[in-house]
């Protein structure tokens, strides 16, 4: 036992974490040790003062040691603790895959608030842990989702991630940018792709760029809506009539990606913004005999 940690109470222990995120601003503490609790130890931070008398062995303050000492080098809470929640679901999060995002579950709560018809064909494109697929599988049981991803350590976690939620997803290893078309349809498309260009690497946090996978983060800067093109493309021949296309962007991009689809013969377009009030969201629904 560290010698700074003179009792093997939760109680003491919790003052521990407390000491050794002290530089850290109120709220992110607080989240923090919530995040410890909850993920190594399934305690609910209410619980914390009154279980505050009861032990914890070594190798679980061995564990409180290796979080905050990660912590400490910068990796994100949710890569420490190994899940994380989303759209009432728990997902199991290592650095193969990027941390799903409040805006991303967002993107999931609008299509699912849009879209209500039975038996809906679903295809999401870079699925990464699973999120949106797997969330969209669970609201919408007559669905039938398909995740495709380039990275098969992201289709492996993916895959036990439908597993724990009790869903039955297809997963493709697929890369997208060398999509063949074909004359299967889909009802929907969503997509969370990669669009930060890279020259914005040196702008971002560290515990971002030094543990989450630069290939679902990243686009060259000549051409930030590499993405967005093949999936205009696929669009194009792949969506059935009247079907959508749900996407999240980059904040300055969606008027940039919503222009992909520019003939309102074809396509009706809407831009939507976040919570935030960032323009992030594009719907593109096709219209019927279009």
């Amino acid at each position: 036992m560290n010698d700074k940690l003179a009792q093997n109470t939760i109680g003491a222990v919790d003052g521990y974490i407390r000491s050794a995120l002290n530089e850290r601003e109120e709220r992110e503490r607080n989240q923090l040790r919530k995040w410890i609790w909850e993920g190594i130890f399934n305690i609910p931070h209410h619980q914390i003062l009154l279980r505050g008398d009861d032990k914890l062995s070594e190798s679980e303050i061995l564990k409180v040691h290796f979080a905050l000492k990660a912590l400490k080098n910068g990796e994100p809470i949710q890569y420490i603790v190994g899940k994380v929640p989303f759209g009432g679901l728990e997902f199991s999060v290592n650095r193969s895959v990027l941390i799903p995002r409040p805006e991303t579950e967002e993107l999931v709560m609008m299509v699912s608030e849009k879209v209500d018809a039975e038996g809906m064909s679903v295809l999401d494109i870079g699925t990464g842990s699973g999120c949106i697929a797997i969330t969209l599988a669970k609201m919408k049981p007559s669905w039938k989702v398909t995740g495709c991803d380039v990275s098969e350590k992201a289709l492996a976690l993916a895959v036990g991630n439908a597993h724990s939620n009790g869903v039955d997803v297809q997963w493709r290893l697929q890369d997208v940018l060398q999509w063949q078309l074909s004359e299967e349809k889909w009802d929907l498309i969503v997509s969370n792709p990669p669009y930060i260009p890279i020259g914005e690497k040196e702008q971002m946090e560290d515990s971002v760029i030094g543990y989450e996978p630069h290939i679902a983060l990243f686009t060259p800067d000549d051409d930030p809506l590499i993405f967005y093109k093949v999936i205009h493309q696929i669009s194009q021949s792949q969506l059935r009539e009247n079907g959508l296309v749900a996407l999240e962007t980059h904040h300055l991009l969606g008027p940039k990606v919503a222009a992909l689809w520019n003939d309102p013969h074809r396509w009706e377009v809407t831009l939507k913004s976040d919570l935030q009030g960032k323009e992030r969201f594009v719907f593109v629904q096709r219209k019927g005999n279009a």
